[in-house]
């Protein structure tokens, strides 16, 4: 089959929801030249990884001053969040889709990225604040972030494997709010249309971390140590109601 754009989007995952509109009606365009230069997806998968590393940098780099580089932070992140779709549609189209393998290794850029951002984020507040707390706010941060992954994965497993549920974690989506191909951006509804510019932009905490590490370093010092807390209940929550289920299903 010769790679065209209309190519990919026939093999494009219709159950992407409505915010990543845009996104899947540019990913065809990079999916093409990044197939016909013999990138497989799991090399797109690291492509954007790195891409968002680098983004993540700049970001360190613009909260302590370089302002000048806020515009190749966008970038950076709308260029990822691309690749992100094209890699599962180069996967579908040249039949080397692996369920575990791609989830996998998408799960790990994922995770790199976060912990790369917390990172930037942490450094970034201790070069603005001068704050001894900076380090163990970024300490407490990271370990709510691994802590939420942790639990969620493990509450998963026990909803699938040790209780045998197909129950999904967040639910259903509502009817409405998937990619239908072939619509128009413009029959979208007005709330659909700013969620899929919103779509574009990734780690939307990162451009009001450097908005506050310009105009309130202290108040964005604070801010990480009450998204830490946040995701401390977060996770404990998690804990929680996994518990509750668990002997639910064992009175039942």
């Amino acid at each position: 089959m010769k790679v065209t754009p209309a190519a990919i989007v026939a093999v494009q995952d219709k159950r992407m929801v409505v915010d990543w509109f845009l996104l899947l009606k540019a990913s065809p365009y990079f999916a093409v030249p990044l197939i016909r230069l013999g990138l497989s997806a799991n090399g797109v998968t690291v492509l954007w990884g790195v891409i968002n590393m680098v983004g993540a940098f700049l970001i360190y780099l613009t909260i302590r001053g370089n302002y000048m580089l806020l515009p190749l932070v966008a970038l950076a992140f709308v260029v990822s969040e691309i690749l992100d779709t094209s890699d599962g549609e180069i996967a579908r189209f040249t039949g080397t889709s692996n369920p575990v393998g791609g989830k996998m290794l998408d799960g790990v850029a994922h995770k790199a990225t976060e912990y790369a951002l917390i990172a930037a984020y942490a450094c970034g507040a201790a070069a603005v604040t001068q704050s001894p707390l900076a380090l163990p706010i970024g300490f407490a941060l990271m370990a709510a972030e691994a802590m939420g992954s942790y639990c969620y994965e493990r509450r998963l497993l026990i909803i699938r494997v040790h209780m045998q549920s197909k129950e999904k974690i967040s639910g259903e989506r509502p009817a409405g709010h998937t990619y239908v191909e072939r619509t128009s951006w413009w029959d979208l509804s007005w709330r659909h249309k700013l969620r899929t510019v919103a779509g574009l932009f990734s780690y939307k905490f990162a451009y009001a971390a450097i908005a506050l590490a310009l105009v309130a370093p202290t108040v964005f010092l604070w801010t990480l140590a009450a998204l830490a807390l946040y995701k401390h209940m977060a996770w404990c929550r998690t804990v929680m109601q996994t518990l509750r289920l668990a002997e639910r299903a064992a009175n039942a």
